[in-house]
């Protein structure tokens, strides 16, 4: 296999080339072609950025400068290159420039841009639905939902640090145990680590090479060059692994530019012997074999994984496996299922027998970032679909070689931000150590914590409407529709919505407004639909538990009637969610909706119908813009109801405790009673409120509301990070009605911590 692990000497570029070639935009491309045939990105880099200071106009020079960033993996400057070339060229000279736009907005985190941008290289490959383009943008699409959801998960007691003892600012990977004293892992740095760029003579050959750092004292050591047995002369060496008895190495030996082969050398007497290139059953003639890991296996053998884009699989490197008898003879040798090899590359396999889990990173299956680093359980010939490790094992950038030293610590690769490097962040591999708790769910107030954390993952949870819908040019409050009836028949005006919208728009206009229909309906109503679904198992599953529940719902309406009738319009909508839980499962809600489940558990409401009083001034009012008014992805993102807030109690088992309470975000408020009298007498018509965050998660302020119309809230932050404060500003307009009134009247706080809503009240 050829690595591109992005050779990072190449600078000195400009102390060998004449001035007369460095005026010579032309010799300058054909030199950065050149580096980047070879696999040095870096060096291509400098070579098109030469030329652009030539001629920074040429289109061609900056799709190239804009591919070596990709490839050196400088995300930002490539995403911005590559816009530029589109908005120039729309793809007619680079008809593959807003594919890679859209991966470098991914990689950069921007993956509802990026999610639109794939839909429309999509959709210009729809014609021929088994081409890579289409089938490789409908992945993209589905790792930009999910980047999107895994947002929302905690990952806070997973640990991950750079392993900079034995780090360098060049590539650095795949560290494996040999012993507990001793690391082997593989890296492109100089042999003489004190040399600098200055002194790399121009076109010499830089080779990956194992080395090792030995644990003196609990202190790991400057690594150290392996000897000749590992390091061939001439080749790169990598990929090293034990097998469980420790009497195998395995490891990859790859030409210059050429293929990979496996290598292995067995102990004898304390003394590792010569290595030996595995048979052709692992190393086929003329195709590459790399990135071993061996596993026990049954009856005596090993289970040998490795990579190979030899035929048979499904495409590119694919993982396969060997079993290895009890004489080191490979047999059986075969690809693993379509369930884990895809199209793309399928690499570093790491096979845990133990639990029957298989680790390995991929460009194909839906991720965060380039690789991702993903676990499927299982046997050879029969594992389970992949599913993706999340963060923080994941970031945008490229993550691989997961390895496990115990149940709770292990090693990645990664060249994600804050690694060590020279020049650019996200240029160069680093070995990273993680670490994750071994405990077990046992008290019941951490399962009243995880039923919290898993309830609340999904809020706020986002429910969309048609027009006036349920129940049309009706000023009823109530409804007997169920909420999922009123989103099959919104689904199904999906090509109304594009027709629409895109009325009177041509060209790249009308394709833009079809395709914001279309990520309006994927991104809000379906993933809506089926957040209510994820949300509904576990509301049921709590509250069979013994949780007593509280839902707080808010309702929005678009612009198209008075605020009155829209009151009663959300009244509807939030009935139809009601109706749903209702008739969900034949009724199985409602006992703890009428309070007659024998437990006492009881499910409640809290509603809190808003009309259009939030709309967005985008928005048209208009009943003769229909295009604006009901059809434009601005007014279907106002017709909606929202799960806010999920207030849990613990009925049968023990309260959640005010330890368990802080690893949430808490909000301490200043004052929790204001006394109209007190503003009243002293003439005042406006009071601040200090809210401060004392837990240890961050807080989302969802919404700060009050029941009273003549009340109006001010605050600034959304979101307040552990120990963080902000100012509440509280307006009472008409202040001296509020003396005569006797109605009790208060604040709500709305958040995603717990407790979730916090009142203040006026007296």
């Amino acid at each position: 296999m050829k690595i591109n692990l992005n050779l990072f000497f190449s600078i000195i570029f400009l102390l060998s080339i004449s001035l007369a070639v460095a005026q010579n935009s032309k010799k300058l491309i054909k030199h950065g072609d050149q580096a980047i045939a070879e696999g040095d990105f870096y060096g291509a880099v400098l070579y098109f950025r030469k030329a652009m200071e030539i001629d920074s106009s040429n289109l061609g020079v900056n799709y190239k400068y804009a591919e070596a960033l990709r490839l050196y993996n400088d995300y930002p400057a490539a995403e911005r290159y590559y816009n530029f070339v589109y908005q120039k060229d729309k793809g007619k000279q680079f008809p593959e420039c807003l594919f890679w736009l859209a991966m470098m907005q991914k990689q950069n985190g921007k993956y509802a841009l990026a999610k639109k941008n794939f839909k429309k290289v999509n959709s210009k490959y729809k014609k021929n639905k088994n081409s890579y383009f289409f089938l490789k943008t409908n992945q993209e699409m589905l790792a930009c939902d999910f980047a999107e959801d895994i947002k929302k998960v905690d990952t806070a007691e997973v640990s991950i640090r750079n392993f900079k003892e034995i780090n360098s600012v060049h590539a650095d990977f795949g560290g494996t145990l040999i012993s507990n004293e001793k690391l082997l892992f593989s890296s492109l740095r100089m042999k003489d680590e004190k040399s600098t760029t200055a002194e790399i003579k121009n076109n010499e050959q830089y080779y990956i090479s194992i080395y090792f750092s030995n644990k003196i004292d609990d202190n790991w050591q400057s690594p150290e060059l392996a000897d000749t047995l590992l390091n061939a002369t001439n080749y790169h060496n990598a990929n090293v692994c034990i097998s469980h008895n420790k009497q195998t190495l395995y490891f990859s030996r790859c030409e210059y530019n050429g293929p990979c082969a496996i290598y292995r050398s067995k102990l004898n007497n304390g003394t590792w012997g010569k290595a030996e290139k595995m048979n052709n059953m692992i190393n086929r003639p003329g195709y590459t074999s790399t990135q071993p890991f061996i596993a026990t296996y049954k009856d005596n053998q090993e289970l040998l994984f490795f990579v190979t884009n030899q035929p048979g699989g499904q495409g590119k490197l694919d993982i396969w496996y060997s079993i290895i008898d009890g004489n080191g003879n490979s047999s059986i040798t075969r690809p693993l299922g379509e369930e884990i090899n895809s199209p793309e590359d399928d690499i570093t396999p790491y096979y845990d027998y133990k639990n029957k889990v298989l680790y390995f990173s991929s460009t194909w299956h839906p991720g965060i970032g380039g690789y991702d680093i993903f676990k499927a359980k299982g046997e050879p010939d029969k594992f389970e679909k992949p599913e993706n490790l999340g963060k923080p094992f994941n970031t945008n950038a490229n993550d691989l070689y997961y390895t496990e030293i115990n149940d709770t610590a292990g090693f990645i690769t990664s060249n994600r931000s804050g690694g060590m490097y020279v020049e650019g962040e996200t240029c160069c591999n680093d070995i990273y150590l993680f670490t994750k708790p071994n405990k077990k769910v046992t008290d019941t107030t951490q399962t009243v914590a995880s039923t919290l954390q898993k309830l609340s993952k999904y809020l706020p949870l986002t429910l969309y409407f048609h027009n006036d819908e349920p129940n049309p040019r009706s000023t009823d409050t109530t409804t007997k529709r169920n909420y999922l009836d009123t989103y099959k028949e919104y689904i199904a005006l999906i090509d109304t919505y594009k027709k629409e919208y895109s009325k009177g728009l041509s060209g790249e206009a009308a394709e833009d407004a079809q395709i914001d229909i279309e990520l309006f309906f994927d991104d809000y109503v379906k993933k809506g639909a089926k957040d209510l679904e994820d949300f509904t198992e576990i509301l049921l599953e709590a509250l069979q538990n013994g949780f007593e529940i509280e839902l707080t719902i808010k309702g929005y309406a678009s612009t198209l009637a008075k605020s009155d009738y829209n009151v009663n319009l959300t009244k509807r909508r939030i009935a139809s969610l009601k109706n749903y839980l209702r008739e969900y499962q034949n009724g199985v809600f409602l006992p703890y909706i009428h309070n007659t489940d024998s437990s006492g558990t009881t499910l409640t409401f809290v509603d809190i119908p808003f009309g259009e009083y939030k709309a967005s001034t985008l928005v048209s009012d208009n009943l003769n813009d229909l295009k604006n008014s009901v059809y434009s992805r601005s007014a279907a993102l106002e017709r909606k109801i929202e799960i806010l807030a999920v207030s849990v109690k613990d009925n049968v088992k023990t309260s959640l405790s005010d330890t368990l309470i802080t690893e949430f975000g808490k909000l301490e408020i200043s004052e929790t009673t204001i006394s109209i009298k007190n503003l009243l007498q002293q003439g005042k018509s406006l009071k601040e409120i200090k809210l401060k965050n004392i837990g240890q998660g961050t807080i989302d302020i969802i919404t700060i509301q009050s029941k009273n119309p003549n009340v109006k809230c001010k605050w600034e932050k959304e979101h307040l990070e552990p120990k963080e404060e902000q100012t509440l500003t509280i307006l009472f307009e008409n202040i001296a009605q509020f003396g005569k009134s006797t109605e009790a009247i208060g604040i709500d706080i709305i958040t995603n911590g717990f407790p979730n809503i916090y009142t203040i009240s006026f007296e």
